[in-house]
């Protein structure tokens, strides 16, 4: 045999090998590979903080945002406490997750709220909102030139739901009454979120059939000390409405407008600065005016 013919052989056997073994995972498996590799690029990490700016869609809109996260162990399990600050018209709003409680403004009565909530939602850690038992393992993909396994929700969770908000104006107008699925990529090789994508149908508020589509790509990964850290993040949502006119089906999307994409960029990110733990104390935040008023109406 000679040396190019073995060179293929060699190299076709490896391929083989490398096909079957990404068949045999289950989405179990990827998502322990996941939560593996995250936990320790995470485990010198005490304190992160990262600003982003929204520069396309609705995104834009929001200005500058900044995440502030800290380790914390509450009842023997490790949390990340987080404090976001976003810039809406002008007007800062803020949300504070201390591994117990998430605490808020409320933007339309001023007030100061406080709800029960076991995790802040995070794409980085995206199995603490995952049901595997909807969850299942459906083959690789190629992404942007490279191979991530595919896993495919049948049934959206409440969790999920929370992750990919909706619109007012593209879903149905009570909750549940639509249903979906989901689509997640995950990097093959550096376990990393590369793309969810969300199905919905369901009825309008008109009584038309709909179904939108929601598609989020998480992309330019750097290495920020022991992480990885996406530097960009977009998307984009399709509605489709079989039984609508063009002309209303313009004027629909005339009035979501920037609402059908987006697109989120990070500027900036420190690590372990020593973040101070009154940063993440919901009970220090102020009730304040209302960002929003409801006109009142007339008496009749």
């Amino acid at each position: 045999m000679n040396k190019k013919a073995m060179i293929l052989m060699v190299g076709g056997l490896i391929l083989s090998l490398t096909g079957a073994c990404l068949a045999k995972m289950s989405a179990q498996q990827v998502i322990n590979q996941m939560r593996g590799a995250y936990e320790q690029r995470m485990s010198g990490i005490d304190d992160l903080t990262m600003v982003t700016k929204g520069t396309a869609g609705i995104m834009a809109m929001m200005g500058e945002s900044t995440i502030y996260q800290k380790r914390a162990e509450i009842a023997g399990k490790t949390v990340y406490k987080t404090r976001t600050e976003i810039q809406f018209m002008g007007k800062p709003l803020i949300t504070i997750y201390d591994g117990e409680y998430e605490w808020s403004v409320d933007p339309i009565s001023g007030q100061v709220k406080k709800e029960k909530k076991d995790f802040a939602p995070d794409w980085t850690r995206i199995w603490e909102v995952l049901d595997l038992s909807q969850m299942q393992y459906v083959g690789t993909d190629d992404l942007d030139g490279e191979a991530a396994h595919v896993l495919k929700m049948d049934d959206l969770t409440e969790g999920i739901k929370k992750l990919m908000p909706v619109p007012p104006q593209a879903g149905p107008s009570k909750e549940g009454e639509w249903s979906g699925w989901a689509k997640m990529w995950i990097n093959a090789k550096n376990w990393v979120f590369m793309r969810m994508q969300i199905v919905m149908t369901g009825t309008s508020e008109e009584g038309k059939e709909m179904t939108n589509r929601i598609t989020s790509d998480f992309k330019d990964y750097r290495q920020v000390q022991t992480m990885l850290i996406p530097h960009q993040m977009t998307y984009k949502m399709e509605v489709e409405i079989p039984d609508m006119s063009p002309e209303e089906k313009q004027m629909m999307l005339g009035m979501m407008g920037a609402f059908m994409e987006g697109e989120m960029i990070v500027t900036k990110v420190e690590v372990n600065t020593g973040l101070p733990a009154d940063l993440f104390d919901g009970t220090k935040l102020e009730a304040g005016e209302p960002m929003f008023k409801i006109p009142e109406m007339p008496e009749k």
